[in-house]
């Protein structure tokens, strides 16, 4: 249908002579003559008591058959890419999730690291202001939330040792 415009075909197939209305090429229509010619061809040199009739019956039925697989094939795979499509959905909703939790722990690893940093300034500010801590070194604020976690809890039992 390339050309979508409807003409007369002429065409010699066995030996007869048709004329048919198509909106294809000619170059299209002449490859199905060809192919239809080749197929009943190869039946008739493996049945060679069939008349050019059955032979062209027999084709007909071989070209139905291979139709109705190729149409079996095309739901198979129409099938598998409906259930491509809800997968991939699923996993889309399965990521923008994974992608918010994401955000959420990146949120509370900048807090934490932020909570760690004033602390550390805290502590620097205790440590100058007395001698018994001054040998303990302050955390680095590049750890990860969880050391940062632990680390503020540390440094929230250095401030109990002081009020002791």
């Amino acid at each position: 249908m390339s050309e979508n415009k409807k003409r007369k075909f002429r065409l010699i197939l066995m030996g007869q002579r048709f004329t048919i209305v198509t909106d294809e090429t000619d170059a299209y229509m002449d490859e199905l003559v060809n192919r239809v010619q080749a197929r009943i061809y190869d039946i008739r040199k493996s049945y060679q008591f069939l008349s050019g009739e059955g032979c062209s019956l027999l084709a007909a039925l071989d070209y139905c058959d291979e139709k109705q697989k190729l149409k079996e094939q095309i739901e198979q795979l129409r099938g598998q890419i409906r259930d491509y499509l809800n997968d991939s959905g699923s996993l889309q909703e399965k990521n923008e999730k994974l992608q918010g939790k994401n955000a959420a722990l990146q949120e509370e690893n900048d807090r934490l690291t932020q909570q760690l940093a004033r602390l550390n300034t805290e502590f620097e500010r205790i440590k100058a202001a007395s001698p018994k801590i001054a040998a303990k070194p302050a955390v680095p604020v590049q750890k990860s939330a969880l050391a940062a976690a632990e680390k503020t809890a540390t440094s929230a039992s250095l401030f109990n040792m002081l009020d002791e």
